[in-house]
């Protein structure tokens, strides 16, 4: 059972120019606008979480850039997963996450964290029988 449905985009070879041309990504204050440069890879980032909106569809996705898949491990794994749920819960208009209503972020943090980790060992996720496209940025790539 898939608790809850919403599009991610997880990416660990991802070109930025193909970035930049397919996707906005959404600022605090709800507008979309051109990535020129907002995300680049730091030496110290090795992954970051954002929520962007595609060009084509206009269909909001979470978009999960792994810079350094070399160097995630379940630290960053669960730390982005905590953003994706984050995201999530403001959206679906959830209260904030506290000890008494953790266990829907706990569920979301646990199936993000689990598609990362299928990301970096270039094994697509699978649930209830349906493929779950994560590296739909990476150039065709699976």
């Amino acid at each position: 059972m898939v608790l809850y449905p919403f599009p991610l985009l997880v990416s660990k070879n991802f070109d930025w120019k193909e970035l930049e041309e397919n996707f906005w990504i959404v600022t605090g204050e709800n507008t979309c606008e051109d990535f020129n440069g907002k995300l680049e890879p730091t030496a110290t980032r090795c992954a970051h979480t954002c929520e962007v909106v595609s060009k084509s569809d206009e269909h909001m996705y979470y978009m999960i850039l792994l810079y350094r898949p070399d160097s995630v491990g379940a630290g960053t794994m669960a730390h982005e997963a905590g953003h994706v749920s984050t995201f999530l819960g403001h959206r679906l208009g959830f209260q904030e996450r506290n000890f008494e209503n953790d266990e829907p972020y706990a569920y979301i943090d646990q199936f993000v964290a689990d598609c990362i980790d299928s990301v970096l060992k270039d094994k697509p996720k699978e649930m209830n029988g349906k493929l779950y496209k994560l590296n739909t940025i990476d150039n065709g790539k699976q």
